[in-house]
């Protein structure tokens, strides 16, 4: 018997065997198509597809297709732990070290929403001889990676609070010095407000220099609202100041948007913005969507669903996606976007199969380095000493996601329809929200998904024919 699956956004026909009828489990997400077919999402083998209802019934969930679905033996957790093991093996070869480097946790933006502002931050005051000791402690990791994973790149990333302020600029040029000896990349996450006077270095350092991202959250008014520094002045002008520079001067630049309810029906002005701007003419710009989280739980309700800032793309950009756009906001919709070709380029390097987010994955390699010389594993907890990584004196971590794991969930997950793709959530989420308000929320969030996402792109694949 044929039914129809659904990979890289086209479809075809392929020949699955039939059985005696079972009730097909809760972990298996199935949806009515129409009168006659039925939508079936398995997130733990990552597939789509769309079956007669006479082989699957939307409603009795009642199954006549054998060895498709999980689970597909007898052994539901032997089964998981083999898919699991093959998807690790081959997400291992796309393994890079990164260590994060953050010479201060302070920052002259008051952004309402950072995740910072969620704990009680403490400034370290870190001196000269503090600063080198973080140039050593990279340059260690550095030795340690090539050693270890020679066949892996590996990159220093300058992160926060926020890196490039007056007070850093020595440390930022020793760091950057560090890359071009190392023969590394290196990549600076920044709020954009002080580049210009960084122009210099960062041209001097064009060779080692791989990605400069800062944020730019809409039109004037919108990032304004937001984005402000410690005297209240919003910071937009100076954002785009910073961007026209580093286009005009060729460096790489991206911008990257946070979207909340308050300014997703706004993202279409601001796109307009950048393509008036003409920053997509350089080869070196690019544009990240993200979106705002409330990671713990500071009562922020101005979250909006991944889904519906992937409904807005579709609207704007219903012929095509452009070379310069990409998402970065898919947690439990990637995979099965990728399958369905509206991903919109997600970006999340490092993100595997079974994890939430990259922190939980063992793609990327590596740690946040504080100026206190604590490391942490996960951004939002940079700073947060509730999440300090385990010390050793004297000891380069490089597989630090082992540390970050939380399996204990996967009870509840195996048995939930997105389980495989949502795996649990947040771990910080976790730690203070209730497990059902975040099941309750992904859940919602993936049936908006299904119904005003997957279903009408699933219909215009088929109205462009089946590959036989």
């Amino acid at each position: 018997m044929k039914i129809i699956t659904f990979e890289n956004g086209s479809a075809r026909k392929i020949d699955v065997e039939t059985g005696p009828s079972y009730f097909l489990d809760t972990n298996i997400y199935i949806a009515p198509f129409s009168d006659e077919q039925t939508l079936v999402i398995d997130s733990w083998n990552d597939t789509i597809d769309l079956v007669s209802r006479d082989n699957i019934d939307p409603v009795s969930r009642i199954c006549k297709i054998a060895n498709r679905y999980f689970p597909r033996t007898n052994d539901p957790s032997g089964e998981l732990f083999s898919i699991s093991k093959r998807c690790e093996e081959e997400e291992r070869m796309r393994g890079i070290n990164v260590i994060s480097l953050c010479p201060t946790f302070s920052c002259n933006l008051a952004c309402t929403y950072c995740f910072e502002r969620a704990f009680d931050l403490k400034e370290p005051m870190p001196n000269k001889e503090d600063y080198a000791s973080m140039i050593k402690e990279a340059e260690r990791f550095l030795q340690k990676a090539k050693k270890c994973y020679p066949d892996n790149p590996s990159v220093i990333e300058l992160f926060g609070g926020e890196p490039l302020q007056r007070k850093t600029r020595s440390f930022v040029s020793n760091v950057l010095s560090l890359a071009r000896t190392n023969k590394v990349g290196i990549s600076i996450v920044t709020n954009g407000y002080d580049l210009i006077s960084f122009l210099d270095l960062l041209v001097l350092y064009r060779d080692v220099l791989k990605s400069v991202s800062l944020t730019l959250d809409g039109i004037k008014p919108i990032h304004n609202a937001t984005r402000l520094t410690r005297n209240g002045k919003g910071s937009f002008d100076k954002i785009v100041e910073s961007v026209d520079a580093m286009v005009d001067l060729g460096l790489p630049i991206r911008i990257c948007t946070n979207v909340s309810k308050s300014s997703l029906d706004a993202l279409d002005r601001l796109i307009e913005f950048v393509i008036n701007k003409q920053w997509p003419s350089s080869p070196y710009f690019q544009m990240e969507i993200g979106r705002v989280y409330d990671r713990y739980a500071t009562n922020n309700n101005d979250i909006v669903f991944e889904s519906a800032i992937q409904h807005k793309l579709m609207e704007l950009f219903a012929n095509g996606k452009p070379s310069w756009l990409i998402s970065g906001f898919m947690k439990s919709t990637e995979y099965p976007s990728k399958l369905l070709g509206i991903d919109f380029g997600q970006n999340e390097y490092g993100k595997s199969r079974f994890r939430y987010c990259w922190a939980t994955s063992n793609i990327i390699r590596g740690y946040y380095l504080g100026p206190d010389m604590q490391r942490y594993r996960c951004t939002t907890t940079v700073g947060n000493n509730h999440y300090r990584l385990s010390p050793g004196p004297g000891h380069i971590p490089l597989d630090t996601e082992a540390e970050w794991l939380d399996t204990a969930k996967k009870t509840k997950c195996t048995k939930c329809p997105i389980g495989g793709y949502c795996n649990g959530g947040c771990r910080i989420e976790n730690r203070y929200k209730h497990r059902t308000e975040i099941c309750n929320y992904e859940l919602d969030n993936f049936r908006f998904f299904v119904s005003e996402n997957a279903i009408p792109t699933v219909k215009k694949i088929l109205a462009k024919g089946c590959e036989a």
